[in-house]
């Protein structure tokens, strides 16, 4: 069970229309959940750096900053890896 490589979130976007209302984190925690249940070493994902309700959503879920970056999209946006 123990995945020494950890886990990977590969994306989660909410509809603006539905942002601040909590879906975020009843998406992301049962993710999160999961893979601690699995014994996941780590759980990684990339956030928009222009984003930050995005990155509070994932701080307050457990979350922090590794410190890499990567610009994507043609360099149109950052994202940071927590």
């Amino acid at each position: 069970k123990n995945h020494p490589a950890g886990g990977r979130v590969g994306g989660m976007r909410v509809d603006s229309s539905c942002r601040s209302t909590g879906l975020g984190r009843v998406l992301l925690l049962p993710v999160v959940d999961w893979a601690t249940q699995q014994e996941f070493s780590a759980i990684r994902l990339w956030a928009p750096r222009h984003s930050a309700s995005a990155c509070n959503l994932y701080m307050g879920s457990g979350f922090a900053f590794t410190g890499e970056i990567q610009a994507v999209d043609g360099n149109r946006f950052v994202v940071r890896e927590m």
